[in-house]
């Protein structure tokens, strides 16, 4: 690996909790927009898809869906109906009118002009009165849908189905952060393909940030102040990583936001969810990292991916 591709990576600030994943690759977006990367170990590659199904928000199988009950009786969700219809059916021609000037100026705002043309006084009474002739909802179906309301006829009541085990919304699979010992990158690999040893570059850089931030020793001339900045507390960095060569080490390795193994657990830092058996909670981010390491020097036939996800 090139000099010049490490300083690129230690460009991004190191930040304390999670520990960016993919520290050793390049790639600034990794917890922009609620972005984290999930490390899923499989005996087969095309195993992931079927390991993610329980953890991801796709609700094909029907195993891991549960119907959450609405405390709402089917004379309410009517009257509701009826009442919902009835109000937008009669608003007056000024509050549409002022309702369609919010609307053409969040257009502007976000410079979609051409959704928020000028319309006369006429033009506007002729869509009012189109408006007025419409309901809010064609049928007490599109009302329930649109509220999320499904019958359970087996329960007899109303409510949604949801996924207790979801920890993930959608996902890509193969963001190419792996190191191969061959040279270049790639986001699904064998174990044994792939180069897990620390980066000494990223790991120094790990070493500086700790004692400029958490130990307060001033900055070197020519330093950038940006590269010390962390939304956590030094308290935070200490509590849970102890000292300066193990957070560094950190660094420097592959790192995730959760792990998910072969046989379907899913191993994240947080608090536990009793609807979620499989999922085994790590206490602290450095006896996290201590179960990655493990796995990532185990079975050199398994394979990992490292997939983006949004949470």
């Amino acid at each position: 690996m090139s000099r010049e591709s490490a300083a690129l990576r230690s460009a991004l600030k190191i930040e304390g909790g999670a520990v960016r994943a993919g520290m050793r690759r390049p790639w600034k977006g990794v917890f922009e927009m609620s972005h984290v990367c999930v490390a899923v170990f499989s005996r087969k590659p095309e195993d992931v898809r079927k390991l993610m199904e329980r953890y991801d928000w796709t609700e094909d199988n029907p195993e891991y869906m549960k119907f959450y009950p609405e405390e709402v009786t089917m004379e309410e969700l009517r009257a509701k109906y009826e009442k919902e219809n009835a109000e937008y059916q009669c608003m007056s021609f000024e509050e549409y009118v002022a309702d369609q000037e919010k609307v053409c100026q969040i257009c502007m705002d976000n410079g979609e002009a051409e959704f928020a043309p000028k319309r006369t006084e006429e033009e506007l009474r002729v869509e009012y009165e189109e408006y007025k002739a419409m309901p809010l909802y064609d049928s007490f179906e599109d009302f329930l849908r649109d509220k999320g309301y499904v019958y359970n006829e087996e329960q007899g009541r109303f409510g949604d189905y949801g996924k207790p085990t979801q920890r993930v919304d959608c996902w890509d699979e193969g963001v190419e952060w792996l190191h191969l010992k061959a040279g270049g990158w790639s986001g699904q690999a064998q174990l044994k393909d792939i180069d897990v040893e620390p980066d000494e570059w990223i790991r120094s850089e790990g070493r500086r940030f700790w004692e400029v931030y958490v130990e307060g020793q001033p900055l070197m001339e020519g330093e950038d102040p940006e590269k010390f900045e962390s939304d956590f507390s030094r308290e935070h960095f200490i509590s849970n990583y102890g000292d300066r060569e193990t957070y560094a080490e950190m660094c420097a390795t592959i790192n995730c936001w959760a792990i998910l193994t072969p046989d379907g657990e899913w191993h994240e830092v947080g608090g536990k969810n009793p609807e979620i058996p499989e999922k085994i909670v790590m206490d602290s981010p450095k006896r996290f990292n201590e179960m990655l390491q493990q796995m990532l020097r185990s079975d050199p036939e398994l394979w990992l991916t490292l997939l983006d996800c949004h949470i």
